[in-house]
């Protein structure tokens, strides 16, 4: 995998249903298949996947570069890469006269914004959630590597059951420690709205018919979370939160996301984190 890391710096440089009822989300698991007594098995292993939180604005003509690297991400890791698009700043300000009059900005990410005094963009974070791990979008890469074959000592599941008639989201989050640990920890949960097009700057011409990712929409819990499990935990604890929400009439529930963070109030390394759709 390491291989391929340096190619992509390299190229840096350059509604049927009223109810729906989802189940666990099984995407945590990465299947192996193996021999036994004749036949195959299913080998299902937890694994850590990687948040990586864009700090952009849709009139940051740097921007989409970041977007490439995200995608590129993506594209090796495949579901370990959890991107949130956090617009924030001036660059996320509407600008009707200038033909952006799209609104990406929200209070978590107003709240994120003034916390982490993000003065530029497009910057992140990669694994942890505070100002002082804030890294250019050129350092992403180098500490996804980092970070990425590194051991889970926490499994998230997301059950999301979304009814289309009043546009209700219950979100229930189950946390299993895999280890003993001795933290404080936060659980974080956010919804995201993926497919929506609408005008971005670039570096060349802006595209009028940009489609942005992965976009904050709204914060399910507290900006910076809400206390999980009591310290010290032990393997096999457990811990379930339910919450609940009512999305805009604007957003599109087939094109929304749940994505759910636990992370280390003292250290503020993020444990783990998970992704689920709404359907």
């Amino acid at each position: 995998m390491k291989k391929i890391l340096p190619i992509l710096l390299i190229i840096l440089s350059f509604a049927a249903c009223d109810i729906a009822e989802v189940s666990y989300d099984d995407n945590y698991f990465t299947s192996d298949t193996i021999s036994s007594n004749g036949g195959e098995d299913t080998v299902e292993t937890v694994v850590r996947k990687m948040l990586i939180m864009d700090f952009t604005g849709h009139t940051c003509t740097n921007c989409p570069e970041a977007h490439d690297v995200i995608k590129q991400l993506g594209t090796i890791y495949n579901e370990k890469i959890v991107p949130i698009a956090i617009h924030l700043g001036g660059f996320a300000d509407p600008d009707p006269s200038h033909g952006y009059p799209t609104d990406f900005r929200t209070e978590t990410g107003h709240d994120i914004y003034v916390e982490f005094q993000v003065s530029d963009v497009p910057s992140g974070l990669v694994n942890h959630f505070q100002k002082s791990s804030k890294i250019p979008f050129s350092a992403w890469v180098a500490e996804v590597d980092k970070l990425i074959d590194t051991e889970p000592e926490l499994k998230i599941e997301i059950a999301n059951t979304y009814i289309s008639a009043d546009n209700t989201l219950e979100v229930e989050v189950k946390n299993t420690a895999l280890a003993d640990i001795s933290a404080d920890l936060k659980l974080v949960v956010y919804l995201l709205e993926s497919k929506i097009i609408a005008k971005q700057a670039t570096m060349n011409e802006p595209i009028e018919d940009y489609e942005h990712n992965h976009v904050l929409r709204v914060g399910i819990t507290e900006t910076f979370g809400i206390p999980i499990f009591s310290n010290p935990l032990a393997t096999n604890d457990e811990d379930t939160k339910t919450l609940n929400i009512t999305l805009d009439s604007e957003w599109v529930a087939d094109n929304c996301e749940v994505v759910a963070f636990i992370y280390n109030d003292e250290t503020k390394e993020i444990i783990n984190c998970e992704i689920a759709h709404l359907h």
